[in-house]
């Protein structure tokens, strides 16, 4: 599930999102927020969205910055449920987790408030090289030349194993 919050930091208004889900790809949450910006920017359609989500097409989602990024808390829910072997379950009491708070806005939110420079920038890039972005190909597009390198290296091997 996913719900997003406005979050003023140093008179700065941001958008917190915040993602809940069993596990994530490498960079997924980077690129879903280069979608949205995208989108909210005017750079993309809803049509082209929808599409990025269908299996069979590609589409090149622009990367947005790590910065502003961070992990709010992992839930150990299986885990702890499971728990054998004596070990003790995975979790922060209400201490820890008033900690945890004091931090995140004493040091994290000062930290991402003082970094807006990088996202700026990102932007503008965005802006400026839209056209290589959101084209939308077939999954069925020709194979790198990687893919071929590879199965002409298995087509020499199968040859010379059948000599």
């Amino acid at each position: 599930s996913t719900r997003a919050e406005q979050l003023t930091i140093n008179n700065i208004k941001f958008i917190k999102v915040i993602l809940h889900g069993r596990s994530f790809v490498y960079n997924q949450i980077r690129h879903m927020v280069g979608m949205v910006i995208s989108l909210m920017r005017g750079m993309t359609t809803l049509d082209v969205f929808d599409k990025s989500l269908i299996r069979q097409y590609l589409c090149f989602i622009p990367l947005a910055p790590a910065d502003g990024l961070y992990l709010l808390k992992a839930v150990f829910r299986y885990y702890n449920k499971n728990v054998r072997f004596n070990y003790p379950p995975i979790w922060l009491n209400a201490k820890q987790r008033t900690e945890v708070d004091l931090f995140r806005r004493t040091k994290i939110y000062p930290r991402i408030a003082s970094s807006t420079d990088v996202f700026q920038k990102w932007v503008r890039s965005l802006e400026l090289e839209r056209s290589k972005y959101f084209k939308l190909r077939s999954s069925k597009v020709k194979k790198s030349k990687k893919q071929l390198k590879r199965e002409l290296a298995r087509q020499k091997r199968k040859q010379k194993h059948s000599l």
